[in-house]
């Protein structure tokens, strides 16, 4: 029953079994059950028959907002908050299956909310709608949610930092909250932002937040049974802020840690019972203390190598993995899944264990590495038997009836990235158990990748997706390395295009080709996948200005758009029941992803930190092969380094935005010291990368268009090396390079290649529409005089009598809406301005045009059904984000995904005069002086690789003909 002191007879909502309570005295409260017969006499009080009245109809929660509006001051914020508690009381975290709904989430913060504006000094009410938007964040990953959640309990903890409620133990309704659950609440908060942003100060100050709350309570003396709780609760949450920071850098005293975590495990051994206040954020039981310990200990080992540590470690954790169903993790999974297969929702009994059955199989991996028991693999087996048939479901109801946190989500991910390094291979068959295991594995890892698309689904606005899908960062490589070294070639290819450029992909797939359906049926689809498309880019982004503030961006929209996903899949699902569409959306097999290597072969690299390898795709419907790259040689480490060289040291800069102003030197070249790092870059990727593929495909030198064309698909840190430029150069000359063989072109996946293979038409003479836009002037940079003369000798290029050939130059003044309105009727887009990777929000890196921006988030809204070529002369446009290294998230992979079919695009900054003189080039060839349009996909590449060489020739800078390159076709 909720406590609630009322000044008025009122009828207290429903509880969980149906009965109703009565609080009808002053600063009292009478709790019990009440007959029918009752409830209508009580009805008759009039302010208790109108809320009572008011209170129950279909839009209860909307009419209780209302009424409390014109009560009495004190009973409407009471009414408020009493409804709001209720709504939190009836709200259910749900599981990985989706089950289990947040509408009544929704509903108490839209209670809270009112009560906030109606006393926002209230700690009480501060700390309720906190409460509750740190656990819609765990859902739904609102950026906006935690940091209002954040302000909410940092104005909290500072007004009751000077008084007496510092010294408060046990909290009731509306008293003063405790000072040390004010910072505890903190803690928690500034936890969860340091893991979706990697902010070293927050994981700082949330040790301290724990600290400190630690030291209040340890003030008091004696403490009783539930004061030693908070005491143990403190201590957990301390002991994994510590191993937070832990994973970051070495903690100079782990067994501090250790020690703590001890503690906080006693003081629930000697108070049995699970801890919780409805002013904690987060409430902790035994189970998570020794979970915490267990954490501890392994990370110890892992410093000290001491294997004592693990096994006091999976001597704690083995109990948790029992299961409230009959049976244990040490059954033997096909019993343990045939006993849970008995249960209503078996699946749901299983959830609570997940993560301990995850943590016990890292730990028995990690022994097995050491011991090579077969009863660690057979163990480890087990119990990913058990975590994969509690994670695992349709991806697809997953997606529809999205309701659950990700604190299953994140332990499988992190798994997997630990178990990664655990694989026993082959050679190891003298160990017992190894085949089960790597089946375990790879089932495990087929149920990671398929998570990966559902915790970013469709339903969420851009900027929440690319959020969440930090969290992903690096599963698919980890995934992909897993079956590499189990010997799954075709399997690693499909890991890695599942879990990749998930932000992309679900556009490609919301804007499929729908034809072929019932007419209804088509219709349906195209209409709310084009409300799909627009609504999560305008809730979030407009032309030049800011983000928009969270007060314009309502529940309510947010619930609109779960919705249409919500019907999307509907129609999806209905769609999988005609003949010939029982595959409509799903993920593609190798066989037909090996499409993507139709006009050559794709190649695939790949970095994780257990391995460095290639996956080469020789061509269409053939085998894939693969490269596992020495170790000693090319990790990790190395590659980090050589992106340092590159100028990767926190990631690209977004204040040099300019093009480069002319770099070529005459007379004999002096090497910089860029220089000389560039080059030491280009010869080692040639060495140890790009040779080892050459070889593996058997590739001669050749000259001029004999040479064939060759794509290259880096992922993770790979993506940010110029593999298009590897060689070995010297100052004068070259001695060879990756274009004595083939000519190299980008794809971000296999999916955005197949789809501009497929979508592919030829062009007429008589059909393309070529858009020229130059922004020379933009206000605080500097001016690119070079732009004009580009566009204008484009223009004087383009034959006479083209249905449109534009030509937009704007000042400093100027709107980007007029130009960009032609965007879909246009085949050739060619923009020449300055250009911009923000590294803070890479949704936002964008073109400067005029006084606009052209975003991400704007080219994503767009789609274009005979995009051809994008030309962008500008700075930066397809420099990547070292945040979200598999998402592609560059102005490049933008126009590509948009429909373009062929983008010329720059690794970083670009020499001014340079754009001219590649223009020119570029539009020669497609008009060929005058005669014929040629749209033959292979002419632009070799143009830039031409380009290219010619500026090497004239001893440029390497940063300046390097940054150079090709996406598509």
């Amino acid at each position: 029953m909720l406590t609630l002191y009322l000044d008025a007879p009122v009828i207290l909502p429903p509880n969980d079994d149906g009965t109703r309570g009565l609080a009808s005295d002053t600063s009292s409260v009478l709790a019990g059950e009440l007959t029918n017969e009752q409830v209508n006499s009580i009805e008759k009080t009039s302010v208790a028959a109108k809320i009572f009245k008011t209170l129950y109809p279909a839009n209860e929660n909307q009419e209780a907002r209302e009424i409390s509006r014109i009560l009495p001051f004190d009973l409407g914020l009471k009414l408020r908050v009493s409804s709001g508690e209720r709504y939190l009381r009836q709200y259910s975290p749900g599981t990985i299956l989706g089950q289990g709904s947040i509408q009544p989430l929704n509903e108490a913060i839209l209670l809270f909310r009112d009560a906030f504006h109606v006393s926002p000094s209230s700690t009480h009410v501060q700390v309720a709608l906190a409460r509750c938007l740190y656990l819609r964040f765990g859902h739904l990953y609102l950026i906006e949610d935690l940091e209002e959640c954040l302000q909410l309990i940092v104005n909290a903890v500072n007004a009751s930092a000077n008084t007496d409620s510092k010294k408060g133990s046990i909290i009731s309704l509306w008293t003063d909250i405790p000072h040390f659950i004010l910072l505890q609440n903190k803690a928690l908060v500034l936890g969860q932002r340091y893991r979706a942003f990697r902010n070293h100060q927050d994981i700082l100050d949330c040790i301290s937040c724990h600290k400190e709350s630690l030291s209040l309570i340890n003030s008091q003396h004696p403490l009783n049974s539930q004061e030693s709780l908070h005491v143990a609760s403190a201590q957990v949450h301390l002991v994994n802020a510590l191993l937070m920071l832990s994973r970051r850098e070495k903690l100079p005293d782990l067994e501090g840690a250790v020690n703590l975590a001890r503690l906080a495990h006693t003081h629930f051994t000697n108070n049995p019972g699970i801890f919780f206040t409805d002013h904690a954020f987060e409430s902790v039981d035994n189970r998570r203390a020794i979970s915490s310990l267990a954490d501890a200990l392994t990370e110890w080992f892992s410093q000290s190598s001491k294997i004592q540590h693990l096994d006091e470690a999976i001597t704690l954790l083995t109990p948790l993995t029992q299961v409230n169903t009959g049976f244990t993790a040490l059954m033997g999974v096909g019993e343990a899944i045939t006993k849970s297969r008995n249960h209503n929702n078996a699946r749901d009994f299983l959830v609570p264990y997940i993560p301990y059955s995850l943590q016990l199989a890292v730990m028995l991996s990690m022994r097995y590495r050491i011991t090579t028991s077969s009863q660690d693999l057979s163990s480890g087996a087990i119990c990913l038997g058990i975590a994969t048939f509690g994670l695992n479901t349709s991806p697809s109801f997953y997606l529809r009836e999205r309701g659950s946190n990700y604190t299953n989500v994140i332990a499988a991910l992190r798994a997997l990235a630990v178990i990664s390094h655990c694989v026993p291979t082959a050679t190891d068959t003298e160990h017992g158990g190894i085949e089960g295991y790597q089946t375990a594995l790879h089932n495990f890892c087929n149920v990671c990748v398929s998570l990966i698309p559902c915790v970013a689904y469709v339903g969420l606005g851009l900027l929440q997706r690319l959020s969440l899908l930090r969290l992903t960062e690096g599963a698919a490589s980890d995934a992909c390395t897993v079956a590499v070294s189990i010997g799954k070639t075709p399997t690693a290819v499909e890991f890695l295009e599942r879990g990749r450029a998930q932000l992309w992909t679900q556009h490609l797939r919301v804007r499929s080709d729908f034809s072929g359906l019932p007419n209804s049926l088509q219709l349906k689809l195209e209409k709310t996948a084009s409300e799909l498309v627009v609504l999560p880019v305008t809730s979030y982004y407009s032309a030049g200005s800011a983000r928009e503030t969270k007060s314009s961006v309502t529940e309510e929209a947010e619930q609109y758009r779960r919705k249409l996903a919500y019907r999307f899949f509907g129609y999806v699902d209905e769609a999988r029941r005609y003949r010939g569409f029982s595959n409509f959306l799903q993920d593609r097999t190798y066989s037909e992803l090996s499409f993507a290597a139709k006009e050559g072969p794709v190649v695939l690299l790949i970095a994780a930190a257990s391995m460095t390898c290639a996956l080469v795709i020789p061509g269409y419907k053939v085998a894939p092969c693969q490269i596992v790259f020495d170790k000693a040689k090319v990790n990790m480490v190395k590659l980090i380094e050589l992106t340092q060289k590159l100028g990767y040291q926190t990631g690209p800069t977004i204040n040099n935005v300019s093009r480069l102003k002319p770099v070529i030197k005459s007379g004999v070249p002096k090497q910089t010291s860029e220089d000389r790092d560039f080059l030491e870059v280009l010869s080692w990727l040639y060495e140890y990368v790009v040779k080892p593929v050459l070889n593996n495909l058997k590739l001669t030198k050749k000259q001029g268009r004999q040479r064939p064309r060759l794509w290259w698909c880096p992922t993770g840190i790979f993506g940010f090396l110029p593999i298009h430029a590897a060689g070995t150069y010297t100052p004068i000359t070259r001695a060879e390079d990756v274009s004595d063989y083939v000519v190299s072109s980008y794809t971000p996946t296999l999916e955005a290649l197949i789809s501009v293979r497929k979508h592919f038409q030829v062009l007429k003479r008589s059909q393309p529409r070529v858009l020229l836009i130059a922004s020379p002037d933009v206000d605080g940079q500097l001016s690119l005089s070079d732009t004009q003369e580009e566009v204008e000798t484009a223009a004087k290029l383009i034959p006479p009598g083209l249905p449109l050939g534009d030509v937009h130059i704007l000042s400093s003044s100027s709107s980007m809406s007029q130009c960009i309105s032609h965007f879909p009727e246009a085949n050739i887009v060619h923009l020449a301005c300055h250009g911009i990777q923000d590294e803070n929000d890479p949704l936002r890196s964008s073109f400067l045009l005029g006084r606009d921006k052209l975003t991400v988030a704007h080219l994503a809204q767009m789609n274009l059904k005979n995009g051809y070529l994008a030309i962008l002369m500008a700075c930066q446009t397809a420099t990547g984000d070292v945040s979200h290294p598999d998402q592609s998230v560059h102005l490049a992979a933008a126009m590509l995904f948009m429909g373009f079919r062929s983008v010329v695009a720059t690794m970083w900054s670009m020499d001014d005069s340079h754009g001219p003189r590649l223009s020119a080039r570029i539009y020669k060839t497609l008009f060929q002086s005058g005669r014929s349009f040629s749209s033959n996909p292979d002419d632009i590449p070799f143009v830039i690789d031409g380009f290219r060489q010619e500026l090497r020739q004239e001893k440029c800078s390497v940063r300046a003909w390097v940054t150079f390159m090709h996406f598509g076709m």
